[in-house]
């Protein structure tokens, strides 16, 4: 989000520390029965790299003193711990946290023994730690080789000459990745093909997924912004786009708003002014729940550096459809009727089937950007793929079941969307701790480590423990909205017993900064007898 020197801009409330997407890749096959070749074609590409298993570190018998001293109270602990090394932060601990709940474990994989624990069945918010229980779910359901299949059908035979008769109809899967790259290759392939006019419209068919697309108590707080979309079968750039409102030309003109991508589907309302270098910045950006309209009010000041903004689009499926028109006639393929939703013919001719990334990539950059966007149609997904019900409950219920089968405890928790927006999820730090042990044991669980963030290297933990014994050691997801602060995931004292540990705050005094430097203690005290990690000042 852009910042201007003289604009005050007003952060959109709780919202998550980050939710930029890596890209995926994707490729194009075609299928057509008449004159059509199968080919693959390759979109883009994603480069995740493989961090070999991690090096041999001190032992967890040496190191659980130092975790038990950040609380100050009594564990469970086997070996001999190693000395206390944070007095500071144990005295900074107990008035900080004085009126936040908090919950915390740790469990070694290995044997499955809780090596420490506090308040570890209490039931918290966990907030993008929830996004956990989705990446185990699909990675062992429906396996890190899965892609996304979203066929592009006519509803009638080719005909020759250049002509598509009747409407293109992308029948929407799920697949969380398209982008305007995706949509300029299909239609870079349709020219490879010679079509130049399409006798019909470019219909999206978003049925597969039911129709409550955000969460219930998200909130029109949430609603309006990038991170709080709305799930389609049919989706584009996350279903968001990016809104930029710079000074108009001249003192009382209004400012310039440019959307992007062009949005066939959102109006805007521009009542703001262009002020005086000399006055503050009043600038609001709103759209009201279930509005098509941008509303932007205020003033920005003459001197300001445009404002930037993600803001979540209202049907994002019609949104496509619009999108690929546009794409389709700027590249000379004539479409004679305009863009709109609609369900896929009983009988249609496959002309494109777009293939995603594979699963473990999607997984991957979900897990490392907490991208609530993937979590939410990977949670619908399973949905559809294991319960037959593109819903949110549906893959809630796919979860669990994936749990039960397992003997992953899942008691007293409770899950209500995919990306842990909603404050009435409910987990526990023993339940975190079970899952992160249970999932270990699986063959996906290597791909699921491996897509976690890693201390002071990528995603969400790139920018903290650098200068710490856990960097490169952790491999956890992070998880952050207004009073709830969480961290999960694995500790590597040694290279062949991790520790699975987990890490909840809610409801404490001030920001955040206080608890991810607790969190980050906790974690350096788990692979390494540090003698300086004293706090930050409080």
């Amino acid at each position: 989000m852009g910042s201007a020197s003289s604009t005050t801009w007003r952060s959109p409330p709780s919202a998550p520390r980050s939710h930029r997407r890596i890209s995926t890749s994707s490729s194009l096959s075609c299928q057509q029965p008449v004159a059509m070749a199968r080919t693959v074609y390759n979109v883009t590409e994603l480069n995740c790299k493989r961090r070999p298993g991690p090096q041999a570190r001190v032992g967890c018998s040496r190191v659980l003193g130092t975790a038990l001293c950040l609380w100050g109270v009594a564990a469970v602990c086997y070996g001999a711990p190693g000395q206390s090394a944070l007095p500071q932060l144990t005295a900074w601990l107990r008035p900080l946290l004085v009126t936040a709940q908090t919950g915390a474990a740790v469990v070694e994989v290995a044997t499955g023994r809780t090596l420490f624990s506090r308040n570890a069945d209490t039931a918290l918010a966990p907030a993008s730690t929830a996004k956990l229980y989705v990446a185990a779910a699909a990675l062992a359901l429906l396996g890190g080789d899965f892609r996304y299949e979203t066929p592009v059908v006519t509803d009638d035979a080719y005909l020759g000459d250049g002509v598509l008769n009747g409407d293109l109809c992308v029948s929407g899967r799920g697949d969380p990745s398209w982008t305007e790259a995706t949509l300029g290759q299909v239609v870079q392939r349709l020219a490879q093909l010679g079509v130049k006019r399409l006798t019909g419209s470019v219909v999206c068919d978003d049925s597969l997924f039911g129709p409550a697309r955000t969460g219930a108590d998200w909130g029109p707080a949430n609603l309006r912004w990038h991170y709080a979309m709305e799930a389609s079968a049919v989706c584009l750039n996350g279903n968001a786009v990016e809104v930029t409102v710079a000074p108009g030309s001249s003192l009382g003109s209004p400012p310039r708003v440019t959307v992007a991508p062009a949005s066939g589907v959102l109006a805007i309302s521009n009542t703001a002014k262009t002020v005086s270098p000399a006055e503050r910045s009043t600038l609001s950006l709103d759209r009201q729940q279930g509005s098509r309209t941008l509303l932007v009010s205020g003033s920005l000041p003459r001197n300001a550096s445009p404002v930037v903004q993600g803001m979540s689009v209202p049907q994002p499926a019609l949104q496509a459809a619009y999108c690929l028109t546009h794409q389709l006639r700027k590249a000379g393929i004539a479409v004679a009727g305009e863009p709109h939703l609609g369900h896929t013919p009983s009988q249609t001719t496959l002309v494109l089937l777009v293939r995603s990334a594979p699963l473990r990539e999607l997984v991957t950059s979900m897990a490392k950007h907490s991208d609530n966007h993937l979590a939410e149609q990977l949670l619908r997904t399973l949905g559809y793929r294991c319960q037959t019900e593109g819903t949110a409950a549906a893959g809630i219920r796919a979860i669990e079941r994936f749990l039960s089968d397992h003997g992953i405890d899942f008691a007293a928790c409770r899950l209500v969307d995919g990306c842990g927006l909603s404050r009435r999820d409910q987990v526990t730090a023993r339940a975190l701790t079970a899952l992160l042990a249970g999932v270990w044991k699986l063959p996906c669980g290597r791909a699921f480590w491996e897509a976690l963030p890693v201390a002071g290297t990528d995603g969400t933990l790139r920018g903290r423990m650098k200068d710490s014994p856990a960097a490169g050691a952790i491999h956890a997801k992070t998880g952050t909205l207004r009073g709830v602060c969480g961290l999960a995931g694995y500790a590597f004292p040694n290279g062949d017993n991790p520790l699975a540990f987990a890490f909840l705050a809610n409801g404490y005094p001030g920001g955040a900064g206080r608890i991810r430097a607790l969190q980050d203690g906790f974690c350096a005290s788990l692979v390494a007898d540090s003698t300086d990690l004293s706090p930050p000042s409080p």
